[in-house]
């Protein structure tokens, strides 16, 4: 006869499968995050990038009204 305490095989089992399932769905909103995160990342790389030239067009564009004025 079996002990009201006792756990069996099953139950563990089960228990370990909740879990994992558990895990697996937290790990899967870090990867999305993460997803995210790198998208965005690369759309702010970018935006620097086309500042950057901005600036270098203000300067070349300051150089030539320079050169044009003389």
């Amino acid at each position: 006869m079996k002990k009201k305490s006792e756990v069996t095989n099953l139950e563990i089992l089960d228990a370990i499968n909740d879990f994992s399932t558990s895990v697996d769905k937290r790990f899967d909103g870090v990867e999305s995050r993460l997803d995210s995160l790198e998208y965005n990342q690369e759309n702010i790389i970018s935006k620097l990038d086309n500042v950057a030239h901005r600036f270098e067009i203000r300067d070349l564009e300051k150089r030539v009204g320079i050169l044009e004025n003389k």
